[in-house]
């Protein structure tokens, strides 16, 4: 048995199509690439307990896979996490410390028998694992959260599909391997810059330039329930929209107290190849005031929630739909 020292670190998380196995080529996944923290994390999960001498039996062991990828403007990855939510399924490669390349041209492959190239695929046995996102983009800040986690049964033997299987099979497991492709940077897809909101109503423009705005930020988030093996079901996904302005006077002030419905389309983009969609009838608008000895700003905030099954992409276009189309 082997008793190497291991160090720390993810190289890459790939996502693939969920409702099969790891492809056989990198053109069909997509990694994280530019990021900050990773982790994969396991533990118990709903042990059964001997209350009176406090043992534990393990029934399952819980699988986290976390990421927060930089890499918005993407539209091959929104393509993966999106239908990824809609699915409960996203066949992920994990590729930790010790990673090496071998085999020969073209049929170069990937894998690390000390560290582990950990698969969650729909292959022989389905392993693949639930999605949830959530979006953040504000004037310091422009990343991608995801979260991709399940249950497995503990099986000591390591039984098909248990949890001590696909540890085991990480040792042997192998992906493909493509050049600049471990790990999977693309700083084109990275939203750096100054930016400014593009969601400012009509009558608000005049007042929302620089240097009077104040702050805004741009929140999705996936809404899920979890199954009995912790999967989560993505049924909609909510919808933050702020802008922050300066020194409104009294009829930007006026104007920015007004609740209404979004009656128009307001589009979003996140760079140069992805934009959001987010159609009318989806969203409602409501403002607030401060003025202090300190401070004179207003703000307003679209919110809503849109169905997940209403939810389209195509060429990092995102739609989001009120009603089905």
């Amino acid at each position: 048995m082997s008793n190497e020292y291991v160090n720390a670190g993810i190289k890459e998380i790939y996502i693939a199509d969920g409702t099969a196995a790891f492809p056989s080529d990198l053109s069909n996944a997509v990694g994280v690439g530019v990021r900050n923290s990773a982790t994969l994390t396991s533990e118990p999960f709903n042990a059964i307990v001997a209350g009176t001498q406090k043992l534990k039996y393990d029934v399952l062991h819980n699988v986290t896979i976390e990421a927060e990828t930089l890499q918005i403007d993407d539209a091959d990855l929104w393509s993966r996490v999106i239908a990824a939510a809609k699915s409960s399924r996203a066949t992920i490669a994990a590729v930790t410390a010790g990673a090496t390349k071998s085999g020969t041209d073209p049929d170069y492959v990937v894998g690390s028998s000390e560290g582990g190239v950990f698969l969650f695929e729909n292959g022989a046995t389905d392993d693949a694992l639930g999605a949830d996102f959530e979006l953040f983009l504000t004037p310091t800040e422009r990343r991608l959260s995801l979260t991709f986690e399940r249950a497995f049964p503990h099986d000591e033997t390591g039984g098909s599909g248990s949890w001590q299987k696909l540890v085991n099979d990480a040792a042997t497991n192998t992906i493909p391997f493509a050049a600049e492709r471990l790990p999977d940077l693309d700083a084109s897809a990275v939203v750096a810059g100054y930016v400014e909101p593009d969601f400012v109503p009509a009558s608000l423009s005049g007042d929302f330039t620089s240097p009077r705005f104040a702050d805004f930020s741009i929140k999705l988030a996936t809404d899920s329930t979890k199954n009995a093996l912790n999967v989560s079901n993505a049924r909609r996904v909510n919808v933050e929209l702020m802008a922050k302005l300066e020194g409104p006077d009294l009829t930007a002030m006026e104007e920015l107290l007004t609740n209404d419905v979004a009656s128009a389309d307001l589009v979003v983009a996140l760079g140069s190849s992805v934009s959001f969609t987010f159609k009318s009838g989806g969203l409602s608008r409501e403002g607030s005031l401060t003025i202090s000895d300190a401070e004179r700003s207003g703000s307003f905030t679209y919110s809503g929630s849109y169905d997940l099954d209403f939810v389209s992409e195509s060429l990092g276009s995102i739609t989001f739909a009120a009603h089905l189309a």
